[in-house]
C-alpha cells in the first residue's frame, strides 16, 4: 500500500472520532490532496474551518477561497481568526491587504475592527509592513467612525511611523483616528 493511501486511511480513522477535531479534518484534506483527491481535500478544509477557528491551515485556505469568490464577510472572519491566534500571521496580513483594497471588503473589515477583540492591538502596527498606508489609514478611520475603541499607543506609533516615512495623506487620516481614540 502506498504511503499516500496509508495517510488517507489514518486520517479517515481520525475523522471518525467524536467529537471530530478540526485538525483531523485538515490532516484528511492534506492527505487527500497528496493522493490526488482534490474534492475530498476541499471538503475537508471547508469542514475544518467551520469546526475550529484555531486550526490555521483550514482558516488560511478558507480565507483565500472566500476572498477569491468575493465572500468578503467570510474572508474577514477567517483572517481575524488567524490574526487572533497569531498563526500564519504574514499570509493573513497579506490577505488583509488585499481585502481592504476592495471597498466592500474595507467596509466589512472596518466593522470587524470596531468589534470586540484583542487581535487589533498587534495588528494595527504589524499591518503596516503588508498593507498600503492609504488603505490601512482609511480602514482604521472607517472603523473609528463605526465606533471602534482602538488602543492609543499602537495608533500613535503607526501615525508617527507613517509620517516619518513621508506618507503625508495617510498620516493626516491617522491623526484624525488618534484624536478620536485617544
Amino acid at each position: 500500500m502506498a504511503d499516500t493511501e496509508v495517510a488517507v486511511e489514518e486520517a479517515q480513522t481520525q475523522v471518525g472520532l467524536r467529537p471530530m477535531p478540526a485538525e483531523s479534518l485538515t490532516v484528511l484534506a492534506l492527505a487527500s490532496l497528496q493522493a490526488g483527491d482534490a474534492e475530498t481535500a476541499r471538503k475537508g478544509l471547508e469542514a475544518a474551518s467551520q469546526r475550529g477557528w484555531r486550526e490555521p491551515i483550514s482558516q488560511l485556505a478558507s480565507a483565500q477561497s472566500a476572498l477569491e469568490q468575493g465572500a468578503y464577510p467570510v474572508a474577514s472572519q477567517r483572517i481575524v481568526a488567524l490574526l487572533s491566534t497569531g498563526n500564519l500571521r504574514e499570509p493573513a496580513l497579506g490577505m488583509l491587504a488585499e481585502l481592504i483594497t476592495i471597498p466592500r471588503g474595507r467596509e466589512i473589515m472596518a466593522a470587524r475592527i470596531a468589534g470586540p477583540g484583542r487581535w487589533q492591538v498587534s495588528t494595527i502596527t504589524q499591518a503596516q509592513k503588508f498593507v498600503d498606508p492609504n488603505d490601512w489609514a482609511a480602514t482604521l478611520a472607517l472603523a473609528s467612525r463605526k465606533g471602534a475603541t482602538l488602543p492609543c499607543a499602537p495608533l500613535q506609533l503607526l501615525q508617527t511611523r507613517t509620517e516619518r516615512e513621508g506618507e503625508a495623506e495617510s498620516a493626516e487620516v491617522l491623526t484624525f483616528v488618534v484624536e478620536r481614540s485617544c
